[in-house]
């Protein structure tokens, strides 16, 4: 039970989710057999199994699982405990790539107003949920309200201890925010530090750092740095060759190496490229059909 346990908390950290959530889904198996599935241990595994999930584009059941986590937690502590707090988190990050962005902002506000008075306003956790606020409100198109959220961010982590992994985050937030609008030399320069900063925390080829290429290769497309463009995208695509991280972001990472291509004059590649990001986006759901409607015109219009 411990060791896939161990095991998962090891391939996690090593972006393998895939493999993670196997061996999380193996430890909850053994352990609610031990233990029944009530026990208020129970809800680690659930989170953790979770995360994997998200992470391999299983929204659906990433969130059932940070339910089911909130659910122990809340019935084993009560509502003002800092578990409860951060399983209100991990639920509106759930509900945040699930692009329900107003159930997202109700789980951060809740998980907020649970932890500043347990934790403190300067507790990265803090932070990190302002961040998330801000890219949630950022992904409904309140740019504004973003901005607000990471300048309260900004305020947490400047009085509080440092994180590269928060300003990097940080960082990222603000380069989505300047290609909103259209800033894209900002942009580039914020996506770009948080790509370094990434990657000096976990190395160069870990799957999660297509999360930050994408963006960025979108960000040099629109600055018209083709061989920026293609150079991250190439590389985005390359690491997901390897790594299972869910369909949307392999059509994501598609798209924008076809664009990239056409801009170049490499109609074929490029073609090639955007029937295999609809292809995707088609497995991703409903949640996408922006993106496979977007890949559809582009297709249709070089026909």
């Amino acid at each position: 039970m411990e060791g896939s346990r161990s095991v998962g908390g090891v391939l996690s950290l090593r972006g393998k989710h895939e493999e993670a959530a196997e061996a999380y889904a193996r430890a909850l198996q053994v352990f609610e057999a031990n233990f029944g599935p009530e026990h208020p241990a129970v809800a680690s595994y659930h989170d953790s199994l979770g995360a994997e999930l998200l992470g391999m584009g299983r929204f659906d059941e990433a969130r059932e699982h940070h339910r089911r986590a909130l659910e122990l937690l809340e019935k084993a502590h009560g509502d003002a405990h800092p578990e409860v707090a951060w399983a209100w988190g991990n639920l509106g990050l759930a509900a945040y790539r699930m692009r329900e962005y107003d159930a997202a902002l109700r789980c951060f506000d809740r998980m907020l107003a649970i932890a500043e008075p347990l934790l403190g306003e300067q507790h990265p956790a803090i932070e990190l949920t302002h961040v998330n606020k801000a890219l949630a409100r950022l992904s409904a198109g309140q740019l504004d309200e973003a901005e607000a959220a990471l300048d309260t961010a900004s305020r947490v982590v400047s009085a509080g201890p440092d994180s590269a992994e928060l300003r990097g985050l940080t960082r990222f937030a603000r380069g989505r925010l300047a290609m909103a609008r259209a800033d894209h030399a900002r942009a580039r320069a914020q996506l770009g530090e948080a790509v370094e900063t990434f990657e000096a925390a976990n190395g160069e080829d870990h799957p999660d750092l297509v999360e930050f290429l994408v963006p960025l290769a979108e960000a040099a497309l629109a600055d018209g740095d083709l061989d920026a463009a293609a150079a991250t995208s190439t590389r985005a695509l390359k690491i997901l060759e390897a790594n299972t991280l869910g369909p949307s972001l392999h059509g994501q990472a598609e798209f924008v190496a076809a664009k990239t291509h056409a801009a170049a004059g490499d109609a074929k590649r490029a073609r090639a490229l955007a029937e295999a990001a609809h292809q995707h986006f088609v497995e991703a759901g409903a949640r996408f059909t922006p993106e496979r409607e977007a890949a559809e015109r582009w297709l249709a219009e070089r026909r």
